[in-house]
């Protein structure tokens, strides 16, 4: 049932009802509630997949200047056909630059730099580990240089969020919002949980303004820079 609701109301918008016919890409309004509570002029798309976010940011925040990341060529060469006129950099996001392996799940949004856990294939089975490739790096302050204020970091990594986030430090004194998919339980080896991020984003100026989506062991939440 929410699934048809769903594609009922992607079907009713031209630009995600070709998304979704031409491109198989969902646009993600599942994030709608983020519209009544921010306005960005820029958007970082972190984990950028195929589109989903940015195609319905893009409806939303019609003013808003997007710029996205997905290292998986075969991610990005779809992103690219729904999303053209998308700034769209083909890296994966760290601390450091260099290369460095994901680790490629049988559902290519669940891949990541960090090893697949068992509880993410126990919990979201059709996940698994299918191979590896190797994708470059960066840190987001070596190729975003500034923004138009105000500017919301999106991130979703599966589990590297806290290593992207380190790579940013910099460009995080001009973001007003960091909205990112947390974790209350390791689903993939190593990663920072929900209560590490949340200290890690309150020593450098930023407080949880809302949870946006709850789906219990993970949640999309929003963080906002404390005035």
């Amino acid at each position: 049932m929410r699934k048809l609701a769903k594609a009922s109301r992607l079907v009713l918008h031209a630009p995600w009802r070709h998304a979704l016919f031409a491109h198989r890409v969902a646009a993600s309004i599942e994030h709608a509630p983020l519209a009544g509570l921010i306005q960005p002029l820029t958007v970082l798309d972190v984990g950028a997949n195929r589109g989903q976010f940015a195609l319905w940011a893009r409806s939303v925040w019609c003013d808003a200047r997007v710029i996205a990341f997905e290292p998986l060529a075969s991610e990005a060469e779809v992103f690219e056909r729904v999303l053209p006129d998308v700034t769209l950099h083909r890296v994966a996001l760290g601390e450091a630059s260099g290369n460095a392996t994901i680790h490629l799940s049988a559902r290519r949004d669940s891949s990541s730099l960090l090893p697949i856990g068992p509880e993410q294939i126990r919990i979201y089975q059709g996940t698994e580990e299918v191979g590896t490739v190797t994708v470059p790096v960066h840190r987001l302050d070596e190729i975003v240089e500034d923004t138009v204020s105000p500017t919301l970091l999106k991130i979703d990594v599966q589990g590297y969020e806290l290593w992207t986030l380190r790579g940013a430090k910099r460009l995080l004194a001009d973001i007003a919002w960091v909205y990112v998919e947390c974790s209350t339980a390791e689903l993939y080896v190593g990663q920072a949980l929900r209560s590490e991020l949340t200290s890690w984003l309150g020593k450098h100026g930023f407080s949880e303004t809302a949870t946006i989506s709850d789906r219990g062991v993970q949640a999309d939440v929003l963080f906002s820079r404390a005035m």
